[in-house]
């Protein structure tokens, strides 16, 4: 016990507070000078301000190699190495921070393909300024001052040519000599497409050689409304990022060394061999974030890793997020979907456009958003305008990672104790073994069994899985089902806390994600692909087996097609889902621009808004393509439309087969509501029964239905199951109680 009190006096005692800045993190309207100070004496205060780790034996600087000209041949000639410089400097006084726009970028002049000649890399223009105008109405006269001097000085070497050899003939050896000097042009000033914030670290080391951490700050010498969006800056040594030996944004050296390899006549497998591919490297980073709408900031370390499986090559990088309990206890204590949830230890993904980075940039962000409240877990989604170190990197989406922290977040689970499987039962988090009983189940199960759906209930959440199979067939995810697959259970105890509200019961559930290839063919039959082949691309039929199953038991089936119906004419329809995907384009229109101007991808700001186009366009005639696909895989008769109203405006609310109608929720999100007033009218198939009932509100009562399709029973029957045979109009009529 003596030791370890012992041990703690003497941690103590080498613990050295960070220096102290003058000034928050943040966006400044002018320009000030930054001053580091500590409370005790005879500290030596060390700073950098390109992102570097502060080191005193830095002070002269050290540089890292990096490459921007690959070769995708062996025979062609491949680029040189270049050098950046980072420096340690010794704090002396006060630190000037600027508008830096006319400095040269540090990050955004590294390639991070591995292209031959990379079109993205930033160019400088020359500033607009009165100062520039007098430099260039000076540079006129020095030039025509200079063109002048030129021919005085030939004239004058001809004169002394003639006279030199007048007096000394042949015999003379003439020595060039300049008579007048010419004039240096006045340089302008250039400036860069985005502006450039100062990010300053800085360590205190004490003379006993005891360091302070580190601490980091980044300020922008900018108007608080410049951006639209949050933004997010990450603050993290150049050379982690951009080396070409350790760089985990670049090809680098692995895809040089894979390129010799090769026999000269193809290019390098770069989904395995770039440095961008090194997986599982936790970097530490400095995150801050300014929040407009919250008006508030948030500033704190992290750990970052690369993500993406293809969208890894692309020129700007998705990024994973890891809030830390040993950088600050409980993570991150901030709503950064701006939803009243601190993110806590959940993890995020910075996340780049992914397959329609060069298109929509938007399509899994709108689709995530408009399948929100189904049965089944999606991502939030937040866009962001990201720096690295300053340096103006473009859009990104802030959304969630989906693992044991995001399932404690969503489902108020109480523990980490979850199995996740992805793709064809690959163990995220867990085991799979409760998942191979749900197959032999399923395999072996007599499915014209009547108990066989309630049994099939006890292993998985049945609305989940429907749901989860209706929503991307329609969106027609062309990277599923044999990819992109995410289910999961709780698998520890049953005891339902309050905040779980059943999800402790140890059923599967499903989860979307990466929904980039999706809604680009309208008329792609996803319904097949699911059911018989299992993939887009060719055969798998471990994607198609679960619900080919399902589908043998006549009770799923109508229970499959009954809700995939209702979802066509709620969550699905044309004019819903063009709002969602209109509002999420709206979201980054003001900031497109500078990211297209910075990346060059998309390709122009009109290419983008064809490409949103594309993707209303799809969602405007899927329906009728996607009944079609049901009518035909299923043999199904024709359809109906059914109209249904109250007679007095909230006097009740009318379930039909999955669906609640009448519901009133004055704080649902008018982008993403759902149709479900009244009059509410839908289209269904004459097989399927047709469920209704209605549910009075208080101080009102059922009276009776008016429809001439119902019999002078049915009429008075609050519930109902009908077969309609042509289209259907019927009104629930409500009296005060």
């Amino acid at each position: 016990m003596a030791l370890l009190l012992s041990n703690a006096v003497f941690a103590s005692a080498q613990t050295l507070e960070p220096p102290k800045f003058s000034h928050v993190s943040g966006f400044y309207a002018k320009e000030f000078r930054l001053t580091l100070s500590h409370p005790e004496k005879q500290i030596t205060l060390y700073y950098t301000l390109d992102g570097s780790d502060p080191e005193p034996d830095n002070l002269s600087g050290s540089t890292f190699q990096y490459k921007n000209e690959y070769v995708q041949r062996t025979q062609a000639t491949a680029g040189k190495l270049q050098q950046q410089k980072y420096i340690t400097h010794l704090y002396e006084k006060s630190i000037a921070i600027t508008e830096r726009r006319s400095e040269p970028d540090l990050v955004g002049r590294i390639s991070t393909t591995h292209d031959a000649a990379p079109d993205y890399l930033p160019t400088s223009t020359v500033k607009k300024s009165w100062s520039n105008k007098i430099r260039q109405q000076l540079n006129r006269l020095i030039l025509i001052y200079n063109s002048s001097t030129h021919k005085i000085n030939g004239v004058l070497s001809k004169i002394r040519y003639s006279v030199g050899h007048m007096f000394k003939g042949d015999k003379y050896k003439y020595k060039a000599k300049v008579f007048l000097k010419e004039r240096p042009l006045r340089e302008l000033e250039l400036e860069y497409a985005t502006q450039k914030g100062t990010v300053v670290r800085a360590m205190a080391v004490a003379k006993d050689q005891r360091r302070s951490e580190v601490v980091s700050k980044a300020f922008f010498v900018a108007n608080k409304t410049e951006y639209s969006l949050p933004t997010v800056n990450l603050t993290v040594p150049n050379k982690t990022l951009f080396d070409y030996n350790t760089g985990v944004f670049v090809a680098g050296v692995r895809y040089d060394r894979e390129l010799l390899k090769s026999d000269g006549e193809e290019e390098p497998n770069i989904s395995r061999h770039a440095n961008w591919l090194r997986f599982n490297q936790h970097i530490p980073v400095d995150w801050f974030m300014y929040d407009p709408l919250q008006k508030t900031s948030i500033e704190q370390t992290v750990d970052m890793r690369n993500h993406g499986g293809f969208s890894r090559r692309y020129r700007f990088k998705s990024v994973k997020i890891y809030p830390r309990d040993e950088y600050q206890l409980g993570g991150m204590d901030y709503a950064v979907f701006n939803d009243r949830r601190p993110l806590g230890l959940a993890r995020l993904y910075l996340k780049n456009g992914g397959q329609t980075s060069h298109t929509t940039y938007l399509t899994d962000a709108a689709l995530q958003r408009a399948l929100g409240g189904l049965n089944f877990g999606t991502q939030r989604y937040r866009p962001v305008v990201l720096f690295i170190n300053g340096e103006y990197q473009g859009i990104r989406g802030l959304i969630d990672k989906q693992d044991q922290y995001y399932l404690m977040s969503k489902y108020g689970i109480p523990s980490k104790k979850v199995d996740i499987l992805r793709r064809n039962a690959y163990v995220q988090r867990g085991t799979d073994e409760h998942w191979q009983k749900v197959q032999e189940f399923v395999k072996n199960a007599n499915k014209d069994s009547p108990e066989f759906i309630t049994e099939l209930a006890s292993y998985i959440d049945i609305d989940s899985f429907i749901d989860y199979k209706a929503a991307e067939i329609y969106v027609a995810n062309m990277d599923w089902p044999s990819n992109n697959v995410r289910h999961w259970r709780y698998s520890g105890s049953k005891k339902k806390p309050l905040t779980a509200k059943g999800y402790t019961d140890g059923r599967w559930r499903w989860l979307v994600y990466d929904l980039d290839e999706a809604g680009r063919k309208t008329d792609l039959n996803m319904l097949e692909q699911a059911i018989v082949k299992g993939s887009y691309s060719g055969e798998a039929p471990w994607a198609a087996f679960m619900l080919r199953s399902l589908l043998e038991s006549p009770e799923f089936k109508h229970k499959f097609i009954t809700r995939f119906s209702d979802l066509i004419n709620t969550t699905f329809l044309p004019e819903r889902m063009t709002r969602v995907i209109r509002a999420t384009q709206a979201d980054l229109a003001t900031e497109m621009p500078r990211h297209i101007a910075r990346w060059k991808q998309p390709e122009s700001m009109e290419f983008w808004r064809d490409a949103v186009d594309e993707l209303v366009g799809f969602f405007v005639q899927r329906p009728d393509i996607q009944r079609q696909h049901l009518q035909e895989f299923f043999e199904l008769n024709e359809r109906y439309q059914v109209r249904v109203e109250l007679s007095e405006p909230a006097s009740g609310t009318l379930k039909l087969n999955s669906l609640t109608l009448g519901v009133l929720n004055s704080n649902e999100d008018p982008v993403t509501a759902t149709a479900l007033g009244f009059p509410w009218q839908g289209e269904y198939f004459k097989d399927l029964p047709l469920v209704m009932s209605v549910q009075p509100a208080p101080n009102y009562r059922f009276s009776h239905w008016e429809s001439e399709a119902l019999t002078a029973e049915q009429s008075r029957e609050q519930h109902l199951i009908l077969h309609p045979q042509a289209d259907l109009n019927i009104r629930a009529v409500m009296v005060e109680d």
